[in-house]
């Protein structure tokens, strides 16, 4: 079970605009292949660090069956709990879905809200953005998808 902060809370943390500093770059799992995550911490305008605020993205792509994962969250940890603040949750794949929760939605604190039902054929640069756009979290250096060749 996710600890969700309270819905009003993390409603007042969305309004602040913030930025990220990607240069860590992905991180592969060692155990699941097809995932890389990136974690990172997050700063006000002024470049302060902004007190236990933290964004984790995670991308999982899969071929048996052909599925996509975007799971893009803003978590707050408090009292050395991590309470999740947004997320935004797209699964792609060709099961049938059995409940709501298996549809594109985001969670802002304690508040679940379904997806628009163009979400279900988003690109990662999609995905990203309306993180970036919900969240109010601007992104350095862009963060490309991990999947995708970059040839330099």
């Amino acid at each position: 079970m996710v600890d969700d902060l309270p819905t009003d809370e993390a409603e007042a943390l969305l309004n602040l605009i913030k930025f990220g500093d990607t240069t860590s770059g992905w991180e592969w799992a060692e155990e699941i292949a097809g995932v890389a995550t990136c974690a990172f911490g997050v700063t006000d305008s002024d470049g302060r660090r902004i007190q236990g605020v933290t964004a984790e993205l995670f991308v999982k792509y899969g071929s048996r069956p052909p599925s996509t994962h975007f799971r893009f969250t803003i978590f707050k940890k408090e009292y050395r709990v991590r309470r999740r603040v947004y997320q935004l949750d797209i699964l792609q794949n060709g099961r049938k879905r059995r409940d709501a929760h298996g549809l594109p939605h985001e969670h802002v604190g304690q508040e679940r809200r379904p997806g628009d039902s163009q979400w279900i054929d988003f690109r990662y640069c999609d995905a990203l953005q309306l993180f970036c756009t919900r969240t109010n979290l601007c992104l350095a250096p862009e963060l490309p998808d991990p999947f995708e060749l970059v040839l330099s």
